[in-house]
């Protein structure tokens, strides 16, 4: 399936996803500073299920709980809006709930809304691998055409100032790139390259590489830094990543999401698990 990308619309536009949680909040929040400073859009959405159904129950006695469930998510999400409207005044925040299951619903509201990004919190920790690409938040990665902008718990609640993207050299994780160049042009910060490959310098095909690369990166208009990490030796990669990362202050990080190729390495569970169980920072995922 394809990635919507995001236009060249005058404002951005942002689905933010809530559960009420600790996480949740944090990311709608994160969602709401990034609409402010863009003077863009949010959409706060909440997918709600359906009550238990008792054989015995009277068909009143379910409706009404079927309309109980759905004043309650209003008045939580309304009293959530008024907050952030406060907080936020620049950032236009609209609410929308449904009932159902979250990959469905969630993915037929961003057919009708066509968001720039769905904005999904993780509760990081223990729980980033399950949050991230496990249950609710990869299905949403795998099953819905937008990117997913993915707000650890620990993120902290500043505009992004430096980004970067990482991938290999193939096509499918360089696709991205040009969204995610004109994302960083947009919220004005300095923009890296990370190349991560398997080629030391002193390899024949590292110069035809990296040319591939310039070429790559001039044909998407992206002005980037450019970092390497040789993957010869995989479990170093995390390692240099996440180091990179607290070196130069990153503050949101690119990727592409896929099955094969040389990010089949890095998104197993292990290299995921640890890369992101060191890091706070929030991430864009490309499906």
């Amino acid at each position: 399936m394809g990635v919507k990308f995001a236009s060249n619309k005058r404002y951005m536009r942002l689905l933010a996803l809530t559960d009420f949680s600790d996480a949740a909040r944090h990311a709608v929040e994160y969602a709401c500073m990034v609409a402010h400073h863009q003077k863009g859009l949010v959409s706060l959405f909440h997918v709600y299920q359906l009550p238990v159904i008792d054989v015995e129950m009277p068909s009143e006695v379910y409706q009404a709980a079927i309309e109980s469930a759905r004043t309650e998510v209003q008045t939580a999400l309304e009293e959530l809006q008024a907050g952030l409207a406060k907080q936020y005044p620049e950032a236009t925040i609209e609410l929308d709930y449904a009932m159902g299951f979250t990959v469905e619903e969630t993915a037929r509201k961003a057919r009708a809304m066509k968001p720039d990004y769905v904005v999904a919190g993780a509760r990081g920790q223990s729980s980033v691998w399950e949050t991230l690409l496990g249950g609710t938040v990869r299905d949403l990665i795998d099953r819905i055409e937008w990117p997913m902008w993915v707000v650890p718990a620990k993120a902290p609640l500043q505009m992004p100032a430096r980004t970067a993207y990482a991938s290999s050299l193939d096509n499918d994780t360089l696709f991205p790139l040009g969204d995610f160049a004109r994302l960083s042009d947009r919220l004005s910060a300095a923009a890296a390259y990370v190349h991560i490959h398997h080629t030391e310098k002193s390899h024949p095909l590292h110069d035809r590489y990296v040319s591939t690369l310039q070429w790559a990166l001039a044909r998407w208009g992206v002005n980037a830094q450019y970092h390497e990490i040789p993957a010869a030796d995989m479990k170093r990669v995390n390692e240099q990543f996440s180091a990179y990362i607290a070196e130069t202050d990153i503050h949101l990080i690119g990727i592409r999401h896929q099955h094969k190729g040389i990010f089949d390495i890095l998104f197993q569970k292990s290299f995921t698990y640890q890369l992101l169980h060191h890091i706070s920072i929030p991430l864009i995922v490309y499906s």
